[in-house]
């Protein structure tokens, strides 16, 4: 019986460790180097997701060890990153501008 109760409690808490850990990150413009607040951060293929503060930091938890992690926000190119928290912690995003040009209007 407490062999049945040790093995029970072992694989209860190893189901545990790897449900997906929280990873931590700043979303910075790749040139000025500046923070960029409210940009959206997600999980690929999930609905998991949230927005960075006024100072471009955020913190989100995957539903595994290995997800893939997406940063967008207008006026810039949305960037794609492979994150696995039993390696890495915290990441630095850094997102691009995006160059839209606008054909000529002309109002008669």
């Amino acid at each position: 019986m407490m062999q049945r109760f040790l093995l029970f409690s072992v694989l209860s808490c190893l189901g545990f460790l790897s449900f997906g850990q929280s990873i931590q990150g700043v979303v910075l413009d790749k040139i000025s180097k500046e923070p960029l607040p409210y940009a959206s951060v997600y999980v690929m293929n999930s609905s998991i997701g949230t927005y960075c503060d006024e100072e471009g930091k955020f913190e989100i938890k995957g539903e595994s060890n290995q997800f893939i992690l997406v940063v967008s926000l207008i006026g810039f190119e949305n960037q794609k990153i492979g994150i696995d928290t039993r390696k890495d912690s915290f990441v630095t995003v850094l997102l691009e501008e995006s160059l839209l040009e606008l054909n000529e209007a002309v109002v008669e």
